[in-house]
């Protein structure tokens, strides 16, 4: 009896679905026999009744803010709210110093609950800066104080509710 070979992927638009993290690893499911094909064909067929027909990730709440350093618009560089379970959200800060929060699509803004942030504004990010010629994938220095560029040690915590009001980081040197 010959032994035959299926693979297929599983792909989704839906982050928060359960096959969100098969399809960001490019993860192919290899099945050795008919009975598991169509076993694996059955599970992916009645999944989504299990799960419920709807595709309901977290509560989302639009997020807008500015990041000030010093007292002054920070004008580019970019923030990530992680929340204590999910996906992060994360904004490009703007001229103006301020960001808009994305998580699974533009705008959309962070999940409902408590984040804690990061900042990060390196040489690199800066929009009049030349490129480097060589290649080379370089952040250079960091313009604002090393302990904002990691959740553990940033010190800033936000909480995400339905309506925000505009969230202002200010960022000193100490």
């Amino acid at each position: 009896m010959q032994n035959k070979h299926f693979a297929f992927s599983v792909r989704t638009s839906s982050p928060a679905s359960l096959f969100g993290a098969a399809r960001q690893m490019g993860a192919m499911v290899s099945l050795r026999s008919k009975g598991r094909a169509w076993f694996a064909l059955a599970l992916v067929i009645g999944l989504p009744f299990v799960q419920g027909c709807s595709n309901e990730g977290p509560a989302m709440a639009p997020v807008e803010g500015v990041v000030r350093y010093k007292g002054k618009p920070l004008a580019f560089g970019g923030v990530l709210f992680q929340p204590d379970s999910g996906f992060p959200a994360q904004g490009t800060i703007r001229p103006d110093g301020s960001f808009s929060l994305s998580t699974y699509e533009e705008n959309d803004g962070a999940a409902i609950g408590r984040h804690r942030v990061q900042v990060s504004c390196y040489e690199s990010q800066d929009p009049t800066r030349s490129q480097n010629s060589s290649g080379e994938l370089m952040l250079g220095r960091s313009l604002i104080p090393e302990h904002y560029t990691n959740f553990a040690t940033s010190g800033i915590e936000v909480e995400v509710k339905e309506d925000n009001d505009l969230v202002v980081i200010e960022l000193t040197d100490k």
